[in-house]
């Protein structure tokens, strides 16, 4: 839980200190204020959600229908102040249908993927988003282009607590939560996580949504 407090508070830390350290222009404090408040509500509802994640072993997600473009724009919103942190450049190449799902929870999911492709990029690369119409449902998948999992490392990762780089992983402010979860949660739609990743050149984690509305 507190790995998935972590970024949002960085992001409302450094607004506020923007806020509070210089004179902006009336616009501009506005656009941070807001950012704050929007954040703010995303951590009350992950913290909801989070919460009744780990009590729903045997309860369904409770299934909406919802934008499959909306849930990627609301993700690039809320992570947008950690890329720029780091130079990086997130791009949507997301065709747009209506999904099912529980949007709370998706939006975890492909949060902690964006998020963990960026602690794996080196500034000024590129985070790609994708979502297109799969031919048993809907295909989201977050491409990299950083570092890389070792394949012995890959059957391994969503395990609670595993890092593949201790040491890089602690300074990021990772616990190794954040793929544990993910599995979690696509589990609970039916999905499953799949990586390709070649060392050095960067990794794709896709998953299939298999209920889309017609």
């Amino acid at each position: 839980f507190a790995h998935e407090l972590k970024t949002p508070l960085t992001s409302i830390i450094g607004y506020a200190d923007t806020l509070r350290s210089r004179k902006l222009p009336e616009e501009q404090q506005f656009e941070a204020a807001s950012f704050i408040f929007s954040e703010g509500r995303r951590l009350e509802t992950m913290s909801h959600s989070l919460l009744r994640l780990f009590s729903l072993e045997n309860e369904a997600p409770k299934m909406q229908r919802f934008s499959a473009l909306a849930l990627a724009r609301g993700v690039e919103e809320s992570i947008c102040y950690p890329l720029k942190q780091r130079k990086l450049v997130l791009e949507l190449r997301v065709e747009d249908a209506v999904i099912t799902g529980e949007k709370s929870l998706l939006e975890i999911l492909l949060y902690n993927l964006v998020d963990n492709a960026r602690k794996a990029s080196n500034p000024g690369s590129k985070i790609t988003i994708l979502g297109t119409p799969a031919p048993v449902g809907y295909c989201f998948a977050v491409k990299d282009r950083g570092r890389g999992i070792p394949p012995e490392a890959i059957s391994r990762i969503t395990e609670p607590f595993y890092m593949v780089d201790k040491s890089r992983a602690r300074a990021e402010g990772g616990a190794g939560l954040g793929l544990a979860l993910c599995k979690r949660i696509a589990e609970l739609h039916g999905a499953r996580l799949h990586y390709e990743s070649i060392v050095g050149r960067g990794t794709v984690v896709s998953f299939v949504l298999r209920e889309v509305a017609k």
